[in-house]
């Protein structure tokens, strides 16, 4: 009866196929999609994610067109940057999406930078995922500076324009190509002020 039964489905999709509906049976060879994990599913490299903060927190180690971390993605970014709007933006949820606004804003504007200088071959989403990581020591800057509180006004500044510079030098110099070298401070320019408008927020949003 077991083997049966494989027989008689097979006959079954050939009398309809032959009938010209065999779209109504037709199945995905690789069952395995049905049984990936969440993270697969989703497209969340975490390995990839781990990696490109890694290489954003050690700046000295990055290199122009870094293929590795120039390569698109989506869940890095948007988690980088959402971490930094919920820190930046405790208790006021709200302002979260205007924080994301001014990423992708500012983002835009940055490729748009970079486009008429002859660079931004990526496209946008690989601005999108070079600014979003390149986010990184702002957040971090967010995650021990209440430890701070009776440090001088000095210090924190001093603290903010390291960690706006960390964040800039890095985008900068993941966004440079070849043609844009001669020209990097122009491109430079809307990167740091992406950063340092971002940074600001932390003073209230």
């Amino acid at each position: 009866a077991g083997s049966a039964r494989p027989d008689f489905q097979q006959r079954t999709k050939d009398w309809v196929a032959g009938k010209g509906y065999g779209w109504l049976v037709e199945m995905d060879d690789d069952d395995e999609d049905d049984h990936k994990p969440l993270l697969e599913e989703l497209d969340i490299d975490v390995c990839d994610i781990v990696s490109k903060v890694r290489a954003v927190l050690l700046p000295y180690r990055l290199r122009p067109r870094d293929d590795h971390l120039t390569t698109p993605d989506f869940w890095g970014p948007f988690f980088v940057v959402l971490l930094y709007a919920l820190l930046l933006v405790w208790g006021q949820l709200g302002a979260v999406s205007w924080v994301f606004t001014l990423w992708l804003g500012g983002s835009f504007f940055v490729y748009f930078v970079a486009r008429v200088m002859g660079g931004g071959e990526g496209g946008y989403t690989e601005v999108l995922a070079i600014t979003g990581y390149s986010l990184i020591p702002l957040a971090l800057l967010c995650l021990y500076l209440p430890l701070l509180r009776s440090a001088s006004p000095y210090v924190v500044l001093a603290l903010k324009a390291v960690h706006t510079l960390w964040a800039s030098y890095a985008a900068r110099t993941l966004l440079v190509t070849e043609p844009l070298r001669p020209k990097v401070h122009v491109v430079g320019y809307p990167v740091l002020l992406l950063y340092s408008y971002l940074m600001s927020l932390h003073s209230g949003v």
